[in-house]
């Protein structure tokens, strides 16, 4: 595969020389040429790591990538756990209040509302049957 992809540099260096085979060659041709050679090697080697990955994941569920990346997410950054709970939070609100919605005839704002003290303070609900 890096055979391949080393064939392919070298045609696109000799075709880009071919075209570039006027002045313009000397003031741009050198730059041109090497980005050419750069953002060739790059796609290889990314198409090379892309498929080494994928082939060492294949019997890896998307559930166990989802989670693994959130384990590692959760024991490497320091503010992910707060962070995780602000989203769990405003998830619950938001799902509450559409639910609170629909049971209720209330309009969504008094919903949101009402799931948002419930959330944040529940001991004020006590006598809510």
């Amino acid at each position: 595969a890096l055979l391949a992809y080393t064939a392919v540099v070298l045609c696109t260096m000799l075709g880009v020389e071919y075209i570039l085979a006027d002045s313009a060659y000397e003031v741009h041709g050198g730059w041109v040429q090497l980005f050419v050679v750069l953002t060739l090697a790059t796609f290889a080697i990314a198409a090379a790591l892309n498929r080494t990955l994928h082939s060492r994941l294949k019997n890896v569920t998307l559930l166990e990538r989802i989670a693994y990346n959130a384990d590692i997410w959760l024991s490497s950054d320091p503010s992910a756990k707060p962070t995780a709970l602000l989203y769990a939070t405003l998830v619950l609100i938001t799902v509450g209040g559409v639910l609170l919605c629909l049971v209720q005839p209330q309009s969504i704002t008094s919903a949101w509302w009402a799931s948002w003290t419930w959330v944040a303070d529940p001991g004020t609900h006590v006598d809510v049957a």
